[in-house]
Formats: C-alpha cells, structure tokens, sequence
C-alpha cells in the first residue's frame, strides 16, 4: 500500500488510513438528533454550516494487518447525495483495489454506511470480502422504520441481501 495525501497512522499491528467516499450535507436533525436547538445551532456553527446544515466527510476507515485488508462501512456510493462515491477511487489512489479488501466490517444500515455494498449491477462492490455486520437488530429494527422515501429501506434491504448468507452478525 502507498503513502497518500489521506490520513494515516499506525496502531500496533495495524496500519490504517482514513479513506472518504466524498463530502455530504446534513441537517442538524440527523447528526445531532439528542441536541436541543440552541446545542444542535452551536454544532452547526462549529462545522461552518448554517441554516442547520453543516458538510461533513463520508470517512471510511481502511485497516490492513498482515493480509488481510479491512474496511469499517463502505459509504453510500452515488445512491444517497450525489457528492458520494468515491472510495473504490480512493482506494485505488492508495494502491488496494476492490479485490484486494479481505473483510468489510458494517456497523449499522444508515443508507451512508452500506449503500456503497452494490454496483449499480447489483454485485458486490467487494466480491472476495467477508461481511461482519454489528448488530443485526439494530440494522433490522431501523431498515422497518417509516422513512420519507420507501426507496430508502428498500435500498437497505437490498444491500444487506447482497450480503447474505456470506453475513455474519454479532
């Protein structure tokens, strides 16, 4: 793997750079959702946003220990804000390709978080890698959620599937 412009560090036995899948924009409501108005309106001024909106970074944590190459989430691919999917770009700028990554951690089924599983074909954006998926009934119970657009959760469902059964959970 090479050096790049992204953020990298080591810690112990693994060397980890910060990768991006592109900048998003989010109101307040979604990255402050406890905060009153008056916290969520320092955040927002904190981040340079206004009008309760504030840009933000799409970060996607590339971890390589010996052989193997592991990715914490792979971000929303052009499905969720258009100013997204760029990771297997950046990927590529630091040397590992789609085939290289080993294992792919997801944490929770937010559309920024898993989206980016599936080619617009519907393959696996990642075909060689494991999936481990934190919490299957933190995912299950927020994917059934009510949301705006029913597009969402069937976007979500639809990524997690393409996961399954080589999916483990826990």
């Amino acid at each position: 793997m090479t050096r790049s412009a992204f953020h990298n560090f080591r810690h112990g036995e693994f060397d980890i750079t910060v990768l991006s899948d592109g900048p998003i924009v989010l109101n307040g409501e979604l990255f402050a959702p406890e905060a009153d108005d008056a916290e969520r309106a320092t955040i927002v001024s904190r981040l340079n946003g206004k009008d309760n909106t504030a840009h933000a970074q799409s970060n996607i944590p590339l971890i390589v220990r010996d052989e193997q190459v592991i990715l914490v989430d792979v971000g929303a691919g052009k499905r969720f804000q258009p100013t997204e999917g760029m990771l297997e770009e950046n990927l590529e700028r630091v040397g590992v390709r789609a085939d290289d990554i080993s294992v792919v951690l997801i944490s929770h089924a937010h559309p920024d978080h898993i989206w980016g599983l599936l080619r617009d074909d519907g393959s696996l954006r990642f075909p060689k890698a494991k999936y481990f998926v934190a919490r299957p009934s933190g995912i299950s119970g927020w994917a059934r959620q009510p949301l705006p657009c029913p597009r969402k959760c069937s976007l979500s469902w639809k990524a997690l599937a393409g996961i399954s059964p080589p999916c483990r959970t826990g």
